[in-house]
């Protein structure tokens, strides 16, 4: 029998970076305590490279996402990728026009990805992978990442504009802004119009 406790065991998983990286801290803080100018300056180091590593870790672990939910999202090669059990589809990040958050009324919450031809993919805030989609969006010209927290664990019904291309930027690699790639999928999850995609 695990004497761990389920919630306890969840937290432990979700905040795993966050802790590696409060222990690397307190590795360069007991080196600095040892004395010695070498040890203090590796020590120093450390903890400079710990306390970064921290800061991002605790930003990854308060954005929203979870496990359970429908489906798998990967990230390869600056492709956006989330397969489900009744629709799939992937952008390429260069691709993406503005994203959105999506939350019902029960709080069931969707990421709207939306390319540059109006085309729509929806991911499941709470699939398997979807804690990747921080480090996507963090990436993205013009995304404040705090804003992307606090907006990511807001719970109420509704619509969240969380970001958009800046005005006049046009994609990498194209003169006219056209998409070459943008979503594909089988399903709910081709050519809408920009409009929500239903799961069930």
């Amino acid at each position: 029998m695990n004497p761990v406790r389920p919630e306890l065991r969840r937290a432990i998983l979700h905040w795993r970076e966050a802790i590696a990286a409060a222990g690397v801290v307190l590795a360069g803080i007991w080196m600095i305590s040892l004395g010695g100018l070498l040890l203090q300056g590796l020590g120093l180091a450390v903890v400079v490279i710990g306390s970064a590593y921290l800061w991002v870790a605790v930003r990854r672990g308060r954005f929203r996402s979870g496990r359970g939910g429908p489906g798998v999202v990967q990230l390869d090669e600056g492709q956006i990728r989330y397969f489900g059990p009744f629709h799939g589809g992937s952008v390429a990040l260069v691709a993406l026009h503005s994203i959105r958050l999506v939350t019902e009324a029960g709080g069931r919450a969707r990421w709207q990805l939306i390319d540059d031809e109006g085309r729509s993919l929806l991911i499941p805030a709470d699939a398997e992978g979807s804690r990747l989609l921080f480090d996507a969006f963090a990436a993205l010209e013009g995304m404040d990442a705090a804003r992307l927290v606090a907006l990511s664990r807001q719970t109420g019904p509704g619509t969240r504009e969380i970001w958009q291309r800046p005005e006049g930027r046009l994609r990498p690699g194209t003169g006219t802004g056209s998409v070459t790639g943008g979503v594909a999928g089988g399903g709910n999850a081709g050519r809408n119009g920009g409009r929500v995609t239903r799961l069930h």
